[in-house]
C-alpha cells in the first residue's frame, strides 16, 4: 500500500469516526431512557371519537406521587364542557392509588370512591390544567405500573365539501415513550393518515390500521387524519381540507423526518463520498513515471536542503526541525558556520565573520540569526547545552527563541510549493471555519426545543459542526493526498524517495574513497533534510570518514529539540 493511499484511508476512517460519534451523541440525547419513562404507550381510536390510552410507566426512583398525563385541548369529565374538548370517561389506576382530574376550569374531580377530602389540596397545588392521572398518597415504589384512560373526543374538524381534516395532538411535553402502538379502528372512511413520531412502521389488519413508532422526551406525537366526511367532532368550514392536511404533513412530519435522515446521512457524506471524490478529482496522480528504487546522486542540486524538507520529506508544504538541522549542516559545509571541537560536550558552532550573507536566502539568514542568538552568552553555541541555556534565559528571551523557531518551522513558501503541487480550487480549511461559525449562528437563530422537531432539530446545529470537524481533518491531511504533483514534478518526487532509500540502507551506499568527502558532505546535508542524516553519518563512521559536518548532524538534531 502506497503512502498516499494509507493517508487517504486514515483520513476517511477518522472522518467516519467523527461523524458516527456525533450521530451517536444526538441519538443518545433523543433517547437517553432515564430512570422514569413509558415502556409502552398504546392508543386506540375508534368510531364515534372514542379514544383509549394505556401507559406502562417504568418508575426507577422513589419520591414520586403522581402518574399522569395532560392535554393541550380542554379536558372535562363526561357530560361537562362544550366546544372543542375531550371528555374523560374513566381512569384505571394501580392498587394503592386514586384517580383524579383537574379540568380546563381548574376544578378538581376525584374519580375514585372513598377518598378523603384532605388530599384535595395536594392535587390543587400539584396538578396541571387538563390533567388526569393516579395519585399515590404513600409514594410510588420503583417498578412498572399500568394506567388506562378512556375518553370521548370532540375535536375541531376542518371540513370542505368532501373531506374533513383532524390533527390530534397526543403528546408534546412528556417523558420518553420507548414504544408506541396506535390502532385506528374502522378506517374505511379514512382517506389519508400520517403520524408524527419516530421510525414509524405501518401495517393493516382488516379494517384496522396499526402504527408502531417511538417518541423521544418532549417530542410531539400527533395523528393527522383526513376523513371522507366525519361521524364525530365539531365541523369548521375551510376552503380545502386536503390542502391543510398536505401542508401540515409537509411542514411537520416530512421536515422532522428529513432532519433525522440528514443526521444519519451527514455522518457518511464526507468520509464516503466527498473525500473519495476529492481524491479522484484533485489527488490521484495521472502520470506514472518509472524511477528506480535506489538513486545514487542528488536529484536536484538547485534545491536547498530546507526546500527538500519542505517538499519531499513528509506532507508537501510543511517542515520540521530536520529542515533547520540540515540547513546548519549545509551552512557548515559551505563555510558560513564554523565548528570547533568534536561531537559531544565540546562541539561549538559560530558564525563565520569573514563571509557576508549576500549569497544566502531568507530562510538561511533566519538560521544564521538563530545561531547568533544561541551564541550570545558564550560567543559560541554548544548544541549539547541548549536545554540548560534555555532554562537560564529570561522570559523575553524564551519568547524570542520561540518566535525564531516558529518562523523557521512555518516559513511562508507557498510560491515554491505551488510550483510543485496543485491543490483543490476551494480552501478546505476556510470552508471548515465558515461551517463552524455557521453552526453557532444557527444555535442562536433556531428554536431547537420546539416539540414538533425536537430532538432532531439538534441536527441543524450538529450537521455543520460535524462537517466542519471532518473537513478540518481533510485540511490536516498531507497536501498531496488532495492535491496533485504538477507535470514533471512527480518524477522528481519519486527520485528524492529513491535517493532517501539509498541513504537509509547502509548496504546500498557505495563504498566512497577519502577523496569523495565533498560528496559525503552533500549527502549528509540532504539526508538530514530527508530525515536519514543519522544513517549517512553512521555510514561515514563505518568507512573511517571524519568531518565536522557529521558531528554537527548528530549533535544539532538532538540539541534543537528543546
Amino acid at each position: 500500500m502506497s503512502e498516499e493511499v494509507k493517508w487517504l484511508l486514515i483520513t476517511i476512517v477518522v472522518a467516519l469516526v467523527i461523524g458516527l460519534g456525533a450521530r451517536s451523541v444526538v441519538y443518545f440525547i433523543a433517547n437517553p431512557l432515564p430512570d422514569n419513562y413509558v415502556e409502552n404507550y398504546v392508543v386506540k381510536l375508534e368510531e364515534g371519537g372514542y379514544l383509549t390510552e394505556e401507559y406502562t410507566f417504568v418508575v426507577g426512583e422513589p419520591g414520586h406521587f403522581f402518574l399522569y398525563r395532560f392535554w393541550r385541548s380542554p379536558l372535562y369529565v363526561a357530560g361537562e364542557g362544550s366546544g372543542d374538548r375531550i371528555e374523560l370517561i374513566s381512569v384505571y389506576c394501580p392498587k394503592g392509588s386514586f384517580s383524579y382530574l383537574r379540568d380546563n376550569d381548574g376544578e378538581i374531580h376525584v374519580l375514585s370512591q372513598d377518598v378523603e377530602v384532605k388530599y384535595l389540596h395536594v392535587w390543587l397545588s400539584e396538578a396541571y390544567l387538563n390533567e388526569a392521572g393516579c395519585f399515590f398518597p404513600n409514594g410510588i415504589e420503583p417498578g412498572k405500573y399500568v394506567v388506562t384512560f378512556k375518553y370521548r373526543i370532540y375535536p375541531a374538524l376542518h371540513c370542505d365539501q368532501n373531506y374533513c381534516f383532524l390533527e390530534l395532538n397526543l403528546a408534546d411535553k412528556h417523558i420518553p415513550y420507548e414504544h408506541v402502538t396506535i390502532f385506528v379502528v374502522d378506517s374505511a372512511n379514512l382517506e389519508a393518515m400520517e403520524v408524527l413520531g419516530d421510525d414509524v412502521a405501518w401495517r393493516r389488519e382488516g379494517s384496522t390500521i396499526i402504527v408502531d413508532c417511538w417518541s423521544p422526551e418532549d417530542s410531539a406525537l400527533k395523528l393527522y387524519l383526513l376523513y371522507r366526511g366525519a361521524s364525530y367532532g365539531l365541523r369548521e368550514s375551510v376552503e380545502s381540507a386536503q390542502r391543510e392536511f398536505a401542508s401540515k404533513v409537509s411542514w411537520e412530519v416530512y421536515l422532522r423526518r428529513s432532519l433525522k435522515f440528514a443526521m444519519d446521512v451527514a455522518a457518511l457524506v464526507v468520509p464516503l463520498i466527498l473525500i473519495p471524490t476529492m481524491y479522484l478529482l484533485w489527488g490521484r496522480e495521472t502520470d506514472s513515471p518509472v524511477v528506480p528504487k535506489y538513486l545514487y546522486f542528488v536529484p536536484n542540486r538547485k534545491l536547498k536542503p530546507w526546500q527538500v524538507n519542505l517538499l519531499f520529506k513528509g506532507s508537501a508544504g510543511s517542515m520540521d526541525m530536520d529542515a533547520v538541522s540540515a540547513t546548519i549542516v549545509d551552512l557548515v559545509r559551505r563555510g558560513y558556520l564554523v565548528v570547533r571541537g568534536t561531537s559531544g560536550e565540546d562541539l561549538e558552532i559560530t558564525v563565520n565573520p569573514n563571509l557576508d550573507l549576500v549569497g544566502l536566502d531568507d530562510y538561511e539568514k533566519e538560521v544564521i540569526e538563530l545561531v547568533n542568538f544561541l551564541s550570545r552568552e558564550r560567543g559560541a553555541w554548544r548544541p549539547k547545552e541548549t536545554k540548560e541555556l534555555v532554562k537560564s534565559m529570561s522570559r523575553s528571551e524564551r519568547r524570542r527563541l520561540h518566535r525564531v523557531l516558529s518562523r523557521l518551522l512555518n516559513y511562508p513558501a507557498r510560491s515554491l510549493t505551488g510550483k510543485y503541487v496543485s491543490t483543490p480550487p476551494a480552501s478546505v480549511m476556510g470552508i471548515s471555519i465558515v461551517l463552524f461559525f455557521l453552526s453557532f449562528f444557527l444555535l442562536l437563530l433556531v428554536d431547537f426545543e420546539s416539540p414538533l422537531y425536537y430532538p432532531w432539530s439538534i441536527s441543524i446545529f450538529a450537521i455543520p459542526m460535524v462537517v466542519a470537524a471532518q473537513l478540518f481533518i481533510v485540511a490536516l491531511a498531507p497536501v498531496q493526498i488532495f492535491g496533485r504533483w504538477k507535470p514533471g514534478k512527480l518524477k522528481e518526487k519519486l527520485e528524492w524517495d529513491a535517493f532517501r532509500n539509498t541513504l537509509r540502507d547502509l548496504a546500498m551506499i557505495p563504498k566512497a574513497q577519502p577523496q569523495d568527502v565533498v560528496v559525503w558532505k552533500e549527502w549528509l546535508a540532504y539526508g538530514t533534510a530527508l530525515g536519514v542524516g543519522d544513517r549517512v553519518a553512521a555510514a561515514m563512521r563505518l568507512r573511517g570518514i571524519s568531518v565536522s559536518e557529521a558531528d554537527v548532524a548528530n549533535t544539532v538534531s538532538s540539541g534543537l529539540y528543546v
